[in-house]
């Protein structure tokens, strides 16, 4: 009983990890896309 508890505390700890892996990764693509984004308007605009 212990260990199917303990398996089932495991399975939700690595799905909150893989989710807090996927924010970081999608916040750090939105930043750079919209460096590269503003980059290109301004250069544009010039």
């Amino acid at each position: 009983l212990n260990n199917s508890k303990l398996s089932l505390l495991d399975i939700s700890r690595k799905r909150v990890a893989i989710q807090d892996l996927i924010i970081t990764l999608t916040e750090n693509i939105g930043k750079s896309a919209y460096k590269i984004v503003s980059e290109r308007l301004v250069l544009e605009t010039l």
